[in-house]
């Protein structure tokens, strides 16, 4: 069993640290080899050149970007995990009047996609003076209160699980030797659930520094620009894939990097076909095939967000008392049996959390992936409702007709979600609200 528990978790490391590897080799790659060859390790004076970098910061103002873009992502970061937890705090502890149509309004508030608000959004920062209007703090603010608001319903929603599993006897404790409400939050709430509110910061961090689609919406001049933004602009490719190295590695890859990675992969002359080569079998073109096309999609997102859930659960995890691992052992439970009795009980509710948060997405297949990946020739089963209420919606400039494919697509988000809920309540005794 560890063996092969073993053997799985290394290609899985080999598999998650390729593009990595990929994207440093090219970086340092002369330009007119990249194309021959992107998978040997270039060597000095057999391909190896700094001029990548060097051209790339003559050119492009990436200082700035860098800061742009730490500045949104710190921001949205701070501002999320501080209101997140303290309404968490506040729906777990307490009982009011309207609580459950609180609880109910957060919930409605993560079926909504930022293509069904985006419009209104603007209009509103419009009229407030904070959208359009060439300052630079100003636009990125324009972005920073849109992204706090797409983060928070998530981010209360993960945190009220956590912090329902905090013993109340502790907050009693302090309340008796005289400590008011903040300080019980933050002295004993946050330490005790310190990895769920970790979880939350990296998450948000993550999302806000990805975010595509909200930068390019509000962000219209130069000085404004996030990294993200930026680096999608870069026309020449092989520039892009040297700065790639300097800007996406702490990020965990996002799909503005990771497509280049896949295309290449999935090229006609890349690693994939390679080896269907060597097994006599003939080379497929799965970028530009309806046929696969959809396969690809599929394997790489669940590739990438691999990460995603094992930093969920992970923090489940965590929260499983050892105690109960070591008196199973004791009365002869095998490893089996202590997952089975211990481990999946200990975590059933973080596991109906993400079944259920992601039940909705079923008609999100993600814009980020399908934007950098999809091209004329797979249109035919690339295409998706977030790609088309773009192009309808915000390119064609019909906002109106935008906002009701993605409002009548977030009602179907909603009735699947409480459909969920109510199987999960019949079946397991658990729900979420």
């Amino acid at each position: 069993a560890k063996i092969v528990t073993y053997a799985v978790l290394i290609f899985w490391g080999l598999t998650t640290l390729y593009p990595f590897i990929w994207v440093i080799l090219n970086s340092f790659r002369e330009k007119g080899l990249i194309r021959k060859d992107s998978f040997s390790i270039p060597l000095p004076g057999k391909g190896f050149t700094l001029a990548n970098y060097e051209l790339a910061m003559d050119r492009f103002d990436f200082g700035n970007a860098y800061f742009n873009s730490l500045l949104v992502s710190i921001s949205v970061t701070i501002v999320v995990v501080l209101l997140a937890g303290l309404a968490a705090y506040g729906l777990v502890r307490y009982r009011f009047r309207g609580r459950n149509l609180l609880y109910s309004l957060i919930m409605a508030g993560m079926m909504f996609p930022v293509f069904s608000t985006i419009s209104p959004e603007f209009r509103m920062e419009v009229a407030m003076g904070i959208a359009s209007t060439g300052n630079r703090w100003l636009s990125l603010l324009a972005v920073i209160l849109p992204q706090i608001a797409g983060n928070l319903c998530f981010a209360t929603i993960v945190l009220m699980g956590f912090i329902q599993s905090v013993p109340i006897d502790l907050e009693e404790s302090a309340y008796v030797d005289g400590c008011n409400v903040f300080q019980v939050y933050f002295h004993i709430i946050m330490p005790a659930a310190k990895s769920s509110f970790a979880t939350v910061a990296i998450f948000s961090f993550l999302w806000s520094y990805n975010d595509l689609f909200t930068q390019n919406f509000f962000l219209r001049f130069p000085k404004e620009k996030t990294i993200t933004l930026l680096l999608n602009e870069i026309k020449n490719k092989f520039m892009k894939r040297s700065i790639q190295t300097i800007v996406y590695l702490p990020n965990f890859l996002s799909w503005v990097i990771l497509a280049t990675v896949v295309v290449n992969i999935f090229s006609y002359e890349g690693p994939i076909n390679a080896v269907l080569e060597m097994l006599g079998i003939e080379p497929i073109l799965f970028m530009a095939s309806n046929k696969w096309f959809r396969s690809v999609l599929i394997v790489t997102d669940v590739w990438k967000g691999f990460g995603y859930g094992a930093i969920i659960y992970l923090a489940a995890l965590s929260g499983i008392d050892p105690g109960l691992y070591e008196a199973a052992a004791i009365d002869g439970a095998n490893r089996f049996k202590r997952v089975w009795h211990i481990t999946l009980p200990g975590i059933l509710p973080t596991i109906m959390l993400v079944t259920i948060m992601n039940l909705p997405n079923v008609l999100n297949a993600g814009f980020d992936q399908i934007f950098n990946l999809y091209n004329p020739l797979v249109m035919e089963t690339a295409d998706i409702i977030d790609t088309w209420v773009y192009r309808v919606g915000l390119v064609e400039r019909q906002y109106s007709l935008g906002t009701a494919v993605g409002l009548l697509r977030s009602i179907v988000g909603i009735i699947l979600m409480l459909s969920a809920n109510k199987i999960a309540q019949k079946v397991t005794d658990y729900r979420i609200f």
